[in-house]
């Protein structure tokens, strides 16, 4: 799970998804935006019950792709603790690893990793793949 500031995970996400297909593992990118649209008619706001659903089918899609054996990434911006912890409990026993990128409202729960801003998109995919390396997401090498 990538959070931070608006945009800028999903863009993270998405180059990460890249990075890892061209590397030849099942990878698969969703932004928490795509899983549940408001209609036209409804609030341009987001609800805290329509955000709460969001979290509620994202941890279920989740958990469906990485028990069938893809590497599930996914963004949302500025996720709190509550939400990440949800997630995390939906996810389980599937490993669950939250990069922040920019300013985040989660206060209790660190980020496994924490990218700086001056990166570049490619020094943070980078660093994130790293991140799935040492947690044994990536395998070391591939035969």
């Amino acid at each position: 799970m990538i959070s931070g500031d608006a945009g800028d995970a999903g863009k993270i996400a998405s180059s990460l998804e890249k990075s890892l297909f061209d590397k030849g593992l099942n990878s698969y990118y969703l932004g928490a935006s795509h899983i549940l649209r408001e209609s036209a008619s409804e609030n341009t706001g987001l609800s805290s019950d329509i955000r709460e659903e969001k979290i509620q089918r994202l941890g279920e899609f989740a958990s469906a792709l990485a028990g069938a054996g893809l590497i599930f990434i996914s963004s949302i911006d500025a996720a709190d603790d509550y939400e990440l912890e949800d997630l995390r409990r939906l996810t389980s026993p599937d490993e669950f690893l939250y990069v922040g990128s920019g300013e985040s409202p989660a206060l209790g729960r660190q980020p496994d990793l924490s990218l700086a801003k001056d990166l570049t998109a490619e020094e943070k995919v980078r660093k994130i793949e790293e991140l799935l390396t040492l947690s044994s997401v990536i395998p070391e090498y591939i035969i």
